[in-house]
Parts: C-alpha cells; structure tokens; sequence
C-alpha cells in the first residue's frame, strides 16, 4: 500500500504496540526508550501516512499488512477516524461501508454556488444522498493557483456540521499539503480550516469525505456529506 511501505520499521513496531493498546509512556518502556523518542516516531509516522491520528495511522499499517494485495485505492488515507458502521441515512446499517475506488471524476455541480466540478464521486456511493449535506465554498478556490508558503484551506457546507468529525482526505491524484493536526471551525459550524504549508511549482488535492471515510456529517442528522474534491496549484 503506498505510503505504508514508506516507514521504517522502527516506527512500524511502535505503531503496532499501539494498535495492542499501549500508550506512548508503556511503548516507550517497551523499547527501551524515551517517551520523546516514542512520540516523534509517532509524529513522523503520522506525517508519513498524511493522517492526524497516531491510532489511524496503526489501523492502517494494520490494514496494510493485513490486506497487502489492495491498492492505495482500495485504502484510503485519511486525517481522521473512519466513520462508524452506524450511520443515518446509510444502507444496510449492519454491515460496515465497503471499500470504494476512487474514479478521479470532477462532476460539474453546484453551478448557481460558482463550484463548477469541485465535486467527485466513488463508485459504488450509497443511496439516499438527496439531501445530504454538501460542500457550497473552498478556499482556494479549485483549479486556483496560490502564492508558496502558509495558506488556509477552507471548505463550507451548506448546513451546520458536527464539529469534531472530519475527513480530509489523500486521494492519491497529488499530493496532500502539509496541513495542522486539526481544523479550526467556524462559530456556525458550517466552515472547517486548516493552515497548511504548500511549496513551489506543486499541484495539491484534498479530498472531503471519501471512500469509507465519511465523517463530514450533518451536525442534527449524522448524515455524511456528499464527496468534493479541492485540487489547486503553486506558483512561485
């Protein structure tokens, strides 16, 4: 699974004590070491996998090592925990979201919100999306092109969202920035923001929702959002 097979195998045995359990103080007792030393293998774990969670990056080396023959595709990275397999408006409650293939397919939507292809879709998407909730502005806006350094990515949906559930997302068709652990939101609950530090020449896309990883949704329904995609350039 691509970006897995980026870590080395000193973070891969802390990220496997943690799957069994362990906390940064236990590991570090453990393997002999510090618990600073535990939590910057953590730390560049996290930040090689692109997610913000030490026990999702674990649940995805798992999932890796588990499931060696699926494609990055097949198993997305996120920056948040999966959504649970209980979820409003879902088919079939009872049995966990599958795994879906990313299709690259910007959909022209949205056109009286100016957002033009800023959504996509994966196939196999449940049903029952009518009035999910959805993304009506980004920031930068998709296709943009901005200047090198720190910017805010801003996405706003339509409704207020529940505030500590998110999903950005590695889509695989570039490069996620190097963003905050954590967004920031806004006091309606309709806006999350993350400041995030973008280099020179680079193409960028950050996926909202996506896959089996769903957890932008609606602040009174659980509902998850319908899937968008922000993809932008940097200049010099």
């Amino acid at each position: 699974m691509p970006g897995t097979d980026e870590l080395t195998e000193r973070q891969r045995a802390t990220l496997r004590l943690l799957l069994q359990g362990h906390d940064a103080k236990s590991i570090a007792r453990e393997q002999g070491l510090s618990v600073h030393t535990v939590n910057e293998r953590l730390r560049d774990a996290r930040r090689t996998l692109g997610v913000t969670s030490s026990r999702a990056a674990a649940r995805m080396l798992a999932a890796a090592e588990a499931h060696p023959e699926k494609s990055g595709d097949d198993l997305f990275r996120v920056a948040d925990e999966p959504a649970p397999a209980v979820a409003p408006a879902m088919s079939r409650p009872d049995v966990p979201p599958p795994y879906w293939r990313f299709t690259a397919m910007i959909l022209a939507v949205v056109s009286t919100v100016s957002l033009t292809g800023l959504a996509y879709s994966f196939l196999g998407s449940p049903a029952g999306t009518v009035d999910a909730p959805r993304v009506v502005a980004m920031t930068p806006a998709s296709g943009a092109v901005v200047r090198a350094g720190t910017i805010r990515i801003a996405v706003t949906f339509d409704r207020p969202m529940r505030r500590d559930s998110y999903s950005f997302v590695k889509t695989g068709t570039a490069p996620y920035p190097d963003c905050d652990r954590q967004p920031t939101v806004s006091a309606d609950g309709r806006t999350f923001m993350l400041a995030c530090h973008v280099v020179a020449h680079q193409r960028y896309s950050v996926g909202i929702n996506g896959g089996r990883f769903r957890n932008f949704a609606a602040a009174d329904t659980g509902q998850p959002a319908i899937p968008a995609l922000l993809s932008f350039s940097v200049g010099s």
